[in-house]
């Protein structure tokens, strides 16, 4: 199975990958095959409001095609910045299913 983005990926901002099949499932009726849309390079609202992309698959014989529209918010279109504590070069965070507790590689914090 071969994926990919036929047409509108400007400044290669996204890749179209495999992200599972069933190709080694003896027992399987016919081929399943799963591709993911992920975003590789940056988006910035201001440069690239939205795209609208090509995708295809081809397994040696078929081949389809399917329209996808991406729409950037103009919500928040700066980086984040953030005061480090003295002693941290980073922040790592870590979220649980089910908790409302937020850790990183310094005190707890607490989401609400």
């Amino acid at each position: 199975m071969t994926l990919g983005i036929l047409s509108g990926n400007d400044r290669n901002t996204f890749a179209f990958i495999l992200q599972s099949n069933n190709k080694n499932d003896s027992t399987r009726k016919r081929y399943e095959a799963v591709g993911e849309l992920v975003v590789v390079g940056s988006l910035d609202y201001r440069l690239k409001p939205s795209y609208n992309l090509v995708l295809f698959a081809f397994d040696g014989s078929n081949f389809i095609s399917i329209d996808v529209s991406v729409n950037l918010a103009k919500s928040n279109t700066r980086a984040p910045q953030f005061n480090l504590m003295p002693g941290f070069s980073y922040y790592e965070y870590q979220r649980y299913e089910n908790s409302s507790e937020l850790t990183y590689n310094g005190p707890k914090v607490f989401s609400r």
